[in-house]
């Protein structure tokens, strides 16, 4: 079993929650005064992510839920990117919309695992095959979104939360 498969069958016993604090990445569901909706999409982040209440960074709920699976994803993370993280959010069936990634800082890695075909991703308007293969760009200043797909569809993005590095 190669180390993709290995990771496809760890991020399989990941309850991935709904996520509707993505609207840039999910479309806008609905807003009020004080914040935007997005539509639900199976999303969250592994590792440091901002707690927006206390205005600090802290290790997601997620990371306390599954620290085994998360020890796992990031030795993956160290084997396939040329660059430091500090977070790595995990999509899974997630069509992401045309975005930018504000929280980021410098050069993401992105890589789809999973039983799917196409769903690969357009960065600035060239499409790259992401099945098993790491791309390395900065998507804080790279418009990048998914190709449609069918299947089931994993994507890792390894990145730098912009607040930690502060």
């Amino acid at each position: 079993m190669s180390i993709h498969s290995n990771i496809y069958e760890v991020l399989k016993t990941i309850k991935i929650p709904k996520s509707y604090s993505r609207p840039n990445v999910s479309g806008i569901r609905n807003s009020d005064k004080y914040k935007t909706y997005g539509n639900p999409c199976e999303s969250c982040s592994f590792g440091i992510v901002n707690n927006f209440f206390k205005s600090t960074t802290d290790l997601s709920k997620i990371t306390l839920k599954y620290p085994e699976q998360y020890e796992k994803i990031k030795e993956y993370g160290n084997q396939i990117c040329n660059h430091e993280f500090t977070s790595i959010c995990i999509n899974h069936n997630v069509k992401c919309l045309k975005h930018k990634d504000r929280n980021n800082v410098g050069n993401s890695t992105i890589i789809a695992l999973g039983d799917f075909t196409d769903g690969g991703l357009w960065v600035d308007g060239e499409l790259h095959d992401i099945f098993e293969k790491p791309l390395c760009f900065d998507g804080s200043k790279q418009e990048h979104w998914t190709q449609d797909f069918d299947g089931d569809r994993y994507s890792l993005v390894f990145f730098d939360n912009r607040k930690f590095r502060r």
